[in-house]
């Protein structure tokens, strides 16, 4: 979680000095699914050494691919 502040402060940071413009409303909607789906996929563990059913590797492609689509548009 500590990652994602870093990520979500260094965006609104350079939306602060203009360098890219920041759809704050779909940031938030964004986040909220992404953080819904990982504490999801943590409730549905029933092993402690299930590694795939943590759901960070869809965590880590959605914030990728969430941040690539910011600095887009």
């Amino acid at each position: 979680m500590f990652a994602a502040g870093g990520i979500v402060a260094l965006l609104l940071y350079l939306q602060q000095q203009q360098v890219i413009s920041v759809d704050v409303e779909k940031m938030e909607a964004s986040l909220n699914f992404i953080f819904n789906s990982v504490a999801s996929s943590f409730d549905n563990i029933t092993q402690i050494g299930d590694i795939t059913s943590l759901g960070i590797p869809i965590a880590g492609g959605l914030s990728a691919g969430f941040t690539i689509g910011l600095m887009k548009g």
